[in-house]
């Protein structure tokens, strides 16, 4: 009798830590879903609950990210609009990239499969949603940009954006008395859009998850780490594609119309997240071996991650016949 209530008492005592922890890790779940320039990393909280508490109870936890931010969307549908849909998404998000882990999968063929399953599942239900119902894409974005302007017509900005001059300024009043022109370019840039932004989201969460590995290691074991997703290497023959696409946005007008010219730069831009990859792990590299660490070393990152990302882009399209890493090694063995 002693030890079994030993026992429970054990039990109990290990139980408490792991709940505080779920609890701490849900509210970092929600409080970068609230900031919108931070919320892509929102599934990372959840992969990690997974890896450090197991499935079952990882899932539960997820269940209740999920349910808190559907009371918060459906109480308050005009400040969290579409907030249930997006704590569903950053929650699948999270399940794929924990079972990544979980199932010993390499973390760039892990990236990949996770970004194209979600792009692909995303296309399939608003396929079935407008197919079943009269949903319709054009419809909705169209709907926002009228509720944006109408807000700007009612503030006191439209009178002094009148009394403005210069080509910003005379932009902004055409897509105000014209809403159809930007709600046909956001439509057009809509599959490049939501695929980027898609990948994208799954490699930045998978970055974390990986670069703060120790909090999990202990618990799962994983034969891969940050640098087997850093050395990202684009398939030669991915190099026939780009240049197809370079082709159609520089003179698809003349064979295919304005479609032609549409279909390359979605193209070319949906191949160039794979390049910015790339690149990425060029910089890192470069920066490992100059020795750049610490603040300095997170500040010149952040820069050219905000304001030189296509450098990156360029580096990585490159790297396919320059080799880099090549050049720095050799440095390194002299």
């Amino acid at each position: 009798m002693v030890s079994e209530n030993n026992d429970r008492r054990m039990v109990e005592e290990n139980e408490s830590p792991q709940f505080g922890k779920m609890v701490f890790l849900i509210i970092i779940a929600l409080a970068l879903t609230s900031f919108p320039p931070l919320s892509i990393l929102a599934p990372a909280p959840i992969a990690f609950g997974l890896l450090l508490f197991g499935r079952r109870r990882g899932l539960v936890m997820a269940g209740a990210y999920v349910v808190a931010l559907s009371f918060l969307s459906y109480y308050y549908p005009k400040i969290f609009p579409l907030l249930g849909p997006i704590a569903f998404a950053m929650a699948l998000v999270g399940y794929l990239l924990a079972e990544v882990v979980l199932r010993k999968i390499p973390p760039r063929k892990g990236m990949v499969y996770s970004g194209l399953a979600l792009f692909l599942g995303m296309g399939l239900i608003v396929g079935l949603a407008t197919m079943a119902t009269d949903f319709s894409i054009e419809k909705l974005i169209e709907v926002k940009v009228v509720e944006v302007i109408e807000e700007f017509k009612a503030s006191n900005k439209l009178d002094g954006l009148k009394a403005q001059s210069g080509e910003e300024a005379r932009a902004l009043l055409d897509v105000i008395n014209n809403p159809k022109t930007l709600v046909k370019k956001i439509v057009t840039w809509l599959p490049a859009g939501v695929f980027v932004s898609t990948i994208f989201a799954v490699w930045a969460c998978l970055y974390v998850i990986l670069r703060n590995s120790l909090l999990w290691r202990g618990k799962v074991s994983y034969p891969f780490g940050l640098r087997d997703l850093l050395n990202f290497k684009v398939p030669d023959y991915f190099v026939w594609p780009l240049i197809g696409a370079l082709a159609l946005t520089l003179g698809g007008d003349y064979l295919l119309g304005e479609t032609g010219v549409i279909v390359g730069t979605n193209l070319l831009y949906i191949l160039g997240i794979f390049y910015f990859f790339q690149g990425f792990g060029v910089l890192v590299d470069f920066m490992d071996h100059l020795k750049i660490y610490g603040f300095f070393r997170t500040l010149l990152m952040a820069f050219i991650f905000f304001m030189a990302w296509k450098v990156l882009v360029i580096v990585g399209v490159f790297d396919l016949w320059v080799n880099f890493r090549k050049f720095l090694k050799k440095k390194e063995s002299k």
